[in-house]
């Protein structure tokens, strides 16, 4: 498996490619700003990308899906309690003085449980609200595991709740049961900031307790 971390945009979000190294196809999680990067990685490795996987909704996470769709012709998936976020990011963008364009149409609403194959990689959808109503995280199991859980859980931190839809004890209950859970060898990637793993935090990570 081939994992390509690509910060984009004034807030550094994390955007990742997720590809199987043989076949080549891949998913690009959460496409937050500068699609000329995100498109200049996708052709340099030489990837087949299958869809954008949204781990929730806010601008610094989206920015980029509709250059991204319009290139490549691909779904978009994201939950739907989200949705409304997604609806009106340019409201939300503007707080923050950015200039945001209208979102495009979502192709399909993620469930818990749900499942994203490409090749020979099965993406798990975790429901992991807090940091806003609709996060999710996405689970390749593996030896070792890998969780991309955009701003829910960062190396050393977890995502702010103050943000409209934010809920402090519902995102310190998505990471207790839903994260904290996994395997300590599971690698952690975060929305922004380094990678990490469920060890790592478990010890050391002063906001999980």
């Amino acid at each position: 498996m081939l994992v390509v971390t690509i910060p984009v945009g004034a807030l550094h979000s994390n955007c990742y490619l997720v590809a199987d190294s043989e076949t080549r196809e891949a998913v690009v999680i959460d496409p937050g700003d500068e699609s000329a990067i995100i498109l200049e990685q996708i052709d340099q490795h030489n990837l087949i990308i299958q869809a954008i996987l949204l781990t929730h909704a806010h601008f610094d996470h989206i920015m980029a899906v509709r250059p991204v769709i319009d290139a490549l012709n691909i779904p978009i998936y994201m939950h739907q309690d989200d949705a409304y976020i997604y609806d009106h990011v340019e409201t939300l963008a503007a707080h923050f003085g950015i200039m945001a364009e209208p979102p495009v149409p979502v192709d399909r609403y993620f469930e818990e449980n749900d499942t994203v194959d490409f090749g020979s990689i099965s993406i798990s959808v975790i429901s992991t609200p807090g940091h806003s109503p609709g996060g999710v995280s996405f689970l390749i199991t593996g030896a070792p595991s890998h969780v991309f859980a955009g701003d829910t859980l960062f190396a050393g931190s977890i995502g702010r709740t103050d943000l409209p839809g934010g809920d402090s004890n519902l995102l310190l209950q998505s990471i207790h049961e839903k994260l904290i859970v996994l395997d300590d060898t599971t690698i952690v990637y975060p929305g922004h900031g380094p990678a990490s793993t469920i060890g790592t935090e478990k010890r050391s990570n002063p906001y999980l307790y």
